[in-house]
């Protein structure tokens, strides 16, 4: 009870300062005197068989995230923005009388169009961040938490393109000092170990149904692991392009990374310099109510001959669910191909009737790692995935998917454990219910 009772006086207290108003104020009749109240719910029920070995039992688990947000527009112009959010595995209490204290603020922002009467806008605090497609920044809403970054973004936005400059913060270690008390500051200085990532997205769409998107990005993370370099120093810079043409519509995404990296890659740890990249190329044809979809998406990989050299393409930040498989076995893809990087060929069948509430979705992966092994291997295996949605409402909807992946020489190579083989195939259901008022 106690945790409700925590979201209750949060969302209050919020409801509350958006509803404060100036009793002078002579600009009132220009205010929108509305609050937006929405919410979000996503409960999901899983069969966990994805340890490629048939002598365990699979596991069942439950995960649960609930939001819950608050918008408030002044002026048309300046908005307020509260989203409070739960998290959490069914029993994760261990008691029926404890609780995890675990609601967080998923998003809270400020943000401004039209400053001084110009496209220019600017959003700051925490937000998701979501960019083309989400190959490389997505908001990654399959997971049970979900992905923001506190930080600032400024943007100008025209008719035809739209450019975006962004500052956001990974992770910040140094200690909050709230009085100017010189005893209070460390001496000597600690290191500065904060992670951010600084960058530009321009997005240009010159004709109707073609947009063109070009960027730039720095990884920086200050720690200093060999007390000379920070351990990411790292630039990715890209070019995407998304067209429809009739029943044809097509997707293709380049980036290249450079830069270094301190890392433990084949049994050698420093710093690597960074040579990287990656391609996706989506080719989608839709007749009548079904859709065929062939995607091509290569992320490089680092040469074991090599190890001193980075090739392995990092995309932390990507919707990974939604690109490699919904096992999510190469969701962490330094651990998940060993550093050798990933080819994914896949097809995929959508069924959709128009005005239906039900989906039905067939895909088709097959896995290899793009650079050999030390023992020349490269097959990682293939993973079938079928998902059928249903939506009960236009705020409701069940989904129920079920996997399988069929474990290649790579892949029994890498998840080799303790000498225990595991070269069975594995498995991967669930039943996932979301609203979203």
């Amino acid at each position: 009870m106690k945790i409700f009772f925590h979201f209750f006086v949060y969302f209050y207290i919020s409801f509350c300062l958006l509803n404060l108003e100036s009793a002078n104020s002579q600009d009132t009749i220009n205010r929108k005197e509305f609050i937006k109240i929405g919410g979000e719910a996503q409960i999901r029920g899983e069969l966990d068989g994805r340890d490629f070995s048939n002598l365990t039992y699979p596991l069942t688990s439950t995960n649960m995230r609930l939001r819950l947000n608050a918008e408030k527009t002044i002026f048309e112009n300046l908005t307020f923005f509260i989203q409070l959010q739960d998290s959490r595995q069914w029993g994760v209490e261990k008691n029926s009388i404890k609780n995890i204290f675990n609601i967080d603020l998923h998003q809270g922002y400020v943000s401004v169009k039209d400053l001084f009467s110009t496209p220019l806008a600017f959003q700051v605090g925490r937000f998701e961040v979501l960019y083309s497609n989400g190959r490389l920044f997505g908001n990654n809403n399959w997971s049970f938490i979900g992905r923001s970054f506190d930080g600032l973004r400024l943007s100008y936005n025209e008719e035809y393109y739209k450019i975006s400059a962004f500052a956001l913060t990974h992770t910040w270690f140094m200690d909050n000092i709230p009085n100017a008390q010189p005893q209070s500051y460390p001496y000597p200085s600690n290191p500065d170990t904060s992670h951010n990532i600084y960058g530009i997205w321009a997005n240009l769409n010159p004709m109707k149904n073609h947009t063109f998107d070009v960027f730039g990005y720095y990884d920086l993370n200050r720690k200093e692991s060999d007390n000379i370099n920070p351990d990411i120093a790292r630039w990715t810079i890209g070019f995407n392009y998304d067209g429809k043409y009739d029943n044809i519509s097509t997707v293709f995404n380049i980036a290249y990374q450079f830069g270094s990296l301190y890392a433990t890659q084949f049994a050698t740890v420093g710093h690597k310099e960074i040579s990287a990249w990656m391609l996706l190329l989506k080719l989608q044809y839709s007749i009548g109510a079904l859709s065929i979809v062939g995607n091509v998406d290569i992320s490089s990989g680092s040469s074991p001959q090599e190890p001193q050299k980075m090739g392995f393409f990092s995309a932390p930040y990507s919707a990974k669910h939604q690109f490699w498989g919904y096992m999510d076995y190469f969701t962490n893809m330094e651990k998940g191909t060993d550093y050798l990087g990933l080819n994914d060929y896949f097809l995929t069948l959508i069924y959709q009737q128009k005005e239906s509430p039900f989906n039905a979705r067939f895909d088709a992966h097959y896995f290899t790692s793009n650079k050999k092994s030390v023992d020349g291997l490269s097959f990682l295996g293939p993973e079938l995935d079928i998902t059928l949605l249903y939506k009960l409402y236009k705020e409701l909807s069940i989904e129920f998917g079920s996997c399988v992946f069929f474990p290649g020489d790579l892949m029994k190579q890498i998840w080799k454990v303790n000498g225990h083989n595991r070269d069975d195939p594995s498995f991967f259901s669930y039943l996932m219910l979301r609203l979203k008022i």
